[in-house]
């Protein structure tokens, strides 16, 4: 498939320089990727100058939520370019779009925009250890008109930023949310990445920061008794030695980096469970030291120690090592992992 480049994208690559202080999602690379979705077909995708986007006030995106999404990262290896799991993130694409009746974006299109995206990008990709190229890939309904149904138009897009860490603490404190719901337990879109789902966790989410929390824990919408995930992350606890982290269900997002940690647990011998987890449950074993170390997981964030569990009503959980041994050993083989410096399995690592 060829992909069409537009404008002068070269040369505002070579014209842009970027702050020494990344921070997360904050600067973008100034070409983008843009394809339309016409009469049933996919159009050839376009490399083009990064611009704001014209949109009629009644684009149904606007009214419907028709509006999915993925998140993954471009890491240099010396003078190389490569991205961790790129099919994983296409077909994850796919099985979101197809919950919100919204068309098949062809894997292999998904692929070569992406490597074309981060061809012409490479330059901005970071040397630093830490720096990476943040992935955006997203599509979203823009027929025009009102009436609720599915759209038959859509435009598939990628933007990048160059980023740093996504927390600027080592650790962080999260607040467990035990009136709303994120997502349905049976039926609903929590298993799937699209936008509503994020739009539903911001109520709690500030609710969190404004009481001194980096984030909030999810817990269940049918009984508020297990726990489920962050907003945006996995969560995975260390009882004695061994890695404990919620099994899927319709309301977790099946995320790439869990599933690179269960890989990897089995490479590095360590006991790993999925396994329905109790908040109750799990609170108790934190105060008798049962539960030794927790931590989140997510494509942005990598692996991030929990320092601290905590209720509104002011009772808090805090783990005796906030960065445990388990958490270290993760944290390295991922990091590892993710920058070809240690073996994957097969398709894991496409170079650029």
């Amino acid at each position: 498939m060829k992909i069409e480049i537009l404008g002068q994208c070269k040369s505002l690559i070579e014209q842009t320089s970027l702050p020494q202080d990344l921070g997360f999602g904050r600067f973008f690379s100034p070409v983008m990727i843009e394809c339309h979705f016409r009469q049933g077909e996919w159009q050839m995708p376009r490399l083009k100058p990064y611009a704001p986007l014209q949109l009629d006030p009644a684009t149904m995106v606007f009214h419907y939520g028709q509006s999915i999404f993925e998140g993954l990262k471009a890491y240099r290896s010396g003078s190389n370019l490569h991205l961790f799991r790129p099919w994983d993130h296409a077909r994850r694409f796919i099985k979101s779009g197809q919950r919100l009746a919204m068309p098949a974006l062809p894997e292999d299109m998904f692929m070569e925009a992406l490597v074309e995206f981060c061809r012409m990008s490479a330059p901005l990709v970071p040397e630093d250890d830490q720096s990476t190229l943040y992935l955006r890939p997203f599509m979203f309904a823009d027929q025009v008109g009102l009436g609720v149904r599915p759209a038959d138009s859509y435009v598939f897009m990628i933007i990048g930023s160059p980023s740093g860490r996504y927390f600027a603490d080592q650790s962080v404190r999260v607040m467990i949310e035990r009136k709303l719901s994120r997502a349905a337990s049976t039926g609903g879109t929590g298993a799937v990445k699209t936008a509503g789902n994020y739009a539903s966790s911001l109520l709690s989410d500030r609710t969190a920061k404004q009481a001194g929390f980096h984030q909030t824990l999810w817990l269940d919408s049918a009984q508020t008794k297990y726990v489920e995930e962050l907003t945006g992350m996995n969560i995975f606890f260390v009882k004695r030695g061994k890695l404990v982290t919620p099994k899927l269900n319709n309301s977790i997002l099946a995320g790439i980096t869990r599933d690179t940690l269960k890989v990897l647990a089995e490479d590095l011998g360590v006991s790993f469970s999925e396994e329905p987890v109790a908040i109750d449950e799990i609170l108790s074993d934190i105060k008798s030291g049962t539960c030794e170390e927790c931590f989140v997981c997510g494509t942005a964030a990598g692996i991030t120690p929990v320092a601290m569990l905590g209720d509104l009503n002011g009772e808090s959980f805090t783990f005796d090592h906030a960065n445990g041994p388990t958490t270290q050993k993760m944290a390295k083989a991922l990091f590892a992992a993710q920058r070809n410096q240690r073996p994957t399995p097969e398709g894991w690592i496409i170079s650029i």
